[in-house]
């Protein structure tokens, strides 16, 4: 089911060249205040796979994966690329490769397994709601040392976010004393677009 709907998304995407409206995704309680994304393919991403009992990671760029794969199955990236997806008698493989192309797209975390220097986030998305946005890369935030104010690595932002987890359940702390720990997505979604930390 997965599989199906990540293709839907991707097949969306490449129609309108955004993966647009996300409120389409979700009922009406989980509303998002951001509901329009562009993504890119651009830059490197790694792939960790499991060899045997071992892991090996691999460096790919999207961009080429997604000329290859065009090229392999002869697509036309000059005419509507959608119409060839949904309208030719393309092989399973075919579907396959693109989703997994699709999700290293849209992976923010790449570390290398094995050596934790190599451990950074890259996003993909270039556009937010119509607006232009320089692209998020902790690799540059660790370029700036002491003045960095956002994660310098993956490992940082999975701390900085469970910090405000944590943060948003001390705001439900009652006069008992007691604290709810569980929050819907749409709260949190609420909580970190809003900025309500920083009020």
């Amino acid at each position: 089911m997965l599989g199906a709907l990540a293709l839907f998304g991707l097949l969306w995407g490449v129609k309108t060249r955004q993966f647009d409206d996300y409120s389409k995704f979700y009922d009406k309680k989980n509303t998002m205040k951001i509901k329009s994304f562009v993504i890119s393919s651009k830059g490197e991403r790694i792939i960790n796979r499991k060899d045997g009992r071992a892991w090996k990671s691999e460096t790919i760029i999207p961009s080429n994966e997604l000329k290859y794969l065009f090229k392999e199955f002869e697509i036309n990236t000059s005419e509507n690329i959608l119409n060839q997806i949904t309208d030719n008698k393309l092989p399973l493989v075919f579907y396959n490769r693109l989703i997994k192309i699709f999700r290293s797209i849209v992976q923010l975390r790449n570390s290398e397994s094995g050596n934790v220097s190599i451990d950074y986030i890259s996003s993909p998305i270039i556009k937010i709601d119509g607006k232009d946005i320089d692209s998020f890369d902790s690799r540059v935030e660790f370029e700036k040392g002491k003045n960095a104010k956002l994660p310098i690595d993956a490992d940082a932002n999975g701390a900085y976010h469970i910090a405000l987890k944590g943060l948003m359940a001390l705001e439900t702390l009652d006069s008992t004393g007691k604290v709810k720990i569980s929050a819907s997505n749409a709260d949190w979604f609420r909580f970190v677009q809003e900025k309500e930390y920083r009020l």
